[in-house]
């Protein structure tokens, strides 16, 4: 095998290799073996015809044909390994010559490669952020949620308002056709929570016991009860009742029903605060390391091949449809809720495959160029920081059939480089 050419176009290689007359007769046996399989004549077992007799038969030219696609195969791989050529899709465009007996057989191909990334700035990368932190009514709003589990509701004599729960009878019909799933009588919804959509809980506000009202909402493509995206719906509403939301005064007694851990407002307060910070840090984390990549992206830009695209796209497909069926729903469930079609969620993920990727193959040449490695100590100090009951030590990981090794390895790595060029950053 020899390769007779390899030219770069962008994130394409355009190759050119020779099969060598011994490359191409060391494969004439085994091509045999397998084109003769299926093949039989009087007198001999089907795939027991000797080879002479085949040829006679059925000609030579079978045999070639398989010998070259072996071949083919077998010093594309060589050319690959000989050139180190990272390699993301199958070879396109495969133009292989005629075969001629007693020469050489050449053909082309080309092949997408993983992108070569040529570092510019990705230290001291100049970016703005404000943090954010927990204020007073972010405060007040958390506590008002946990009070407003614990509201409770009275019969009104006045129009309904915002948070109040309607009780009606409702009649629904889409093109004049009876729609069951809304039609009942005794259904209850809250006002502000729109779960029959914001439009439907503007026509029950201001009603009161006994009113009744025509009137029809237009639901938008992406409305989250599916039967109903996209459609307009005719509604004859009969108020039965107008419950109003009576929230109970915050003290030490309520406070021990809401967490059982807590025993005064004060302390309730406390936890809240403490928890609200804990959000916001990691938010804010985050969000900064986002501003940051985003930068490094800016600084170190670079085309992708759309084939490096579309497989991230898949993995992120995957994984997604994996959640969902954790969930108790499969992807078809998922799409009819949502109104949307499989090439929807491939552009949904594909920005950020597309950051994901980037930001990978610019993280490997700066662990390549500052030389970033995980050692031992690190390794070491992950595994303590686990408190397993039984895996310990390093070796504890190697022979665990639950953790591998590399993994934790690549994770320490990923985990340096970003702390690298967060650390290095210059954040205003």
């Amino acid at each position: 095998m020899k390769v007779l050419k390899s030219k770069r176009t962008d994130n394409t290689i355009n190759l050119e290799i020779e099969i060598s007359l011994d490359d191409l007769e060391s494969k004439m046996d085994g091509a045999f073996k397998k084109v003769s399989k299926k093949a039989s004549l009087p007198g001999f077992r089907k795939g027991k015809v000797p080879r002479k007799l085949f040829e006679r038969e059925f000609g030579k030219e079978h045999i070639i044909q398989e010998a070259i696609y072996d071949s083919v195969n077998d010093t594309y791989k060589s050319a690959i390994d000989e050139l180190k050529l990272k390699v993301i899709d199958y070879p396109k465009d495969v133009d292989i010559d005629e075969y001629k007996e007693g020469k050489t057989i050449k053909y082309r191909c080309n092949v997408d490669v993983e992108p070569e990334i040529k570092l510019k700035k990705y230290k001291g990368l100049k970016v703005e952020f404000k943090e954010k932190k927990a204020s007073d009514d972010d405060l007040q709003k958390e506590i008002d949620v946990l009070v407003g589990m614990h509201a409770t509701y009275e019969s009104v004599e006045r129009e309904s308002k915002t948070d109040d729960i309607v009780r009606f009878h409702a009649k629904a019909t889409i093109d004049d056709e009876p729609f069951e799933l809304w039609s009942r009588e005794n259904q209850a919804s809250r006002l502000g929570v729109n779960n029959y959509g914001e439009q439907f809980d503007q026509e029950l506000t201001g009603l009161q016991k006994d009113d009744k009202k025509s009137f029809t909402v237009t639901y938008p493509d992406d409305f989250k009860t599916a039967e109903v995206a996209g459609k307009t719906v005719a509604f004859d509403v009969d108020v039965q009742e107008v419950r109003e939301r009576i929230l109970p005064e915050l003290t030490d007694e309520l406070v021990k029903k809401i967490d059982k851990e807590c025993e005064t407002v004060k302390a309730l307060k406390d936890k809240v605060k403490e928890d609200l910070d804990k959000r916001h840090e990691t938010e804010n984390k985050q969000q900064k390391e986002q501003v940051v990549f985003d930068a490094l992206i800016e600084e170190n830009n670079f085309e992708l091949p759309q084939s490096m695209i579309d497989q991230e796209v898949n993995t992120s497909l995957m994984q997604f449809e994996y959640s969902i069926r954790q969930q108790g729903m499969d992807i078809n469930q998922y799409m009819q809720i949502t109104n949307k079609k499989e090439d929807d969620l491939r552009n949904d993920m594909k920005e950020s495959s597309e950051k994901r990727l980037k930001i990978r193959k610019i993280f490997e040449a700066i662990v390549e160029k500052e030389k970033i490695k995980v050692e031992d100590s690190d390794l070491q100090a992950e595994i303590d920081s686990w408190n397993h009951e039984t895996i310990k030590t390093i070796e504890d990981v190697e022979q665990s059939k639950t953790h591998d090794i590399s993994l934790l390895k690549n994770n320490l790595i990923d985990q340096k480089v970003r702390d690298f060029v967060i650390d290095s950053a210059k954040i205003k």
